[in-house]
């Protein structure tokens, strides 16, 4: 470690780091020892994004103001015609980043489509079959594996639609309605900070629900259905 003076190294014998404050773009860490107090020193750091994905909700709950809106890459317009422009965008994207790809390239269009432009998400995708290919030698993938994938993706989903209000919003996503009625009842900007909507923009700002919410909800709409039919 190289904060501490290579003289102390004998008497050291605990060392911890924690964030004790912030201030601007610097993060204080706080050094400590038993017998050694090394006093703290001040790292500049980039501030994290707060915009939570399905992955990494909790990264929310961090002590910075506000979200930062990212709008997702639009592989399709509004009219949910295909923009071939993004698309390629993306698969330079993930082709620059994988030396190694055994996924078709029809396949990898799927992947990206399922990640609803997230690029984190199709990042998580890929990352998965690749290594699932590495640790089934002989593996073929195809269709039922970029399923695989995508439902873990899924399953995610259940712990983030934690609260009745985002099922029946998600619900009318999902039956065609309007994204734009939900601004009118608070419930948008929650949708955006899950990413349980994606917030996509080219002239103007549109959302739509993520690939794997709308998987989620046709999954088990039924059930809910019927749960509530029977109150």
């Amino acid at each position: 470690m190289h904060l501490i003076d290579s003289r102390h190294f004998r008497n050291i014998s605990l060392c911890m780091t924690f964030i004790t404050a912030t201030s601007g773009t610097a993060v204080r860490l706080q050094i400590e020892s038993r017998l050694h107090p090394l006093g703290s020193v001040e790292v500049p750091s980039e501030p994290f994004l707060t915009y939570a994905t399905s992955n990494y909700v909790r990264i929310a709950g961090l002590p910075y103001n506000g979200i930062i809106r990212v709008p997702a890459v639009d592989l399709f317009d509004e009219k949910h015609n295909r923009n071939t422009a993004s698309q390629e965008f993306m698969r330079k994207v993930f082709e620059l980043r994988m030396p190694y790809n055994p996924i078709p390239s029809q396949l990898l269009d799927k992947v990206l489509d399922c990640s609803g432009g997230v690029l984190i998400d199709a990042m998580r995708m890929l990352r998965g079959i690749c290594k699932r290919a590495i640790m089934e030698p002989g593996l073929e993938v195809d269709e039922s594996v970029i399923q695989d994938g995508f439902q873990k993706l899924v399953d995610d989903y259940q712990f983030v639609v934690d609260r009745v209000p985002l099922w029946e919003a998600l619900g009318h996503m999902c039956r065609g309605g309007a994204s734009q009625s939900l601004s009118g009842d608070g419930i948008l900007p929650e949708l955006l900070y899950k990413m349980i909507a994606i917030e996509y923009s080219d002239k103007r700002a549109w959302f739509e629900a993520h690939p794997a919410a709308r998987a989620l909800y046709e999954q088990n709409a039924p059930h809910m259905a019927e749960l509530k039919k029977n109150e």
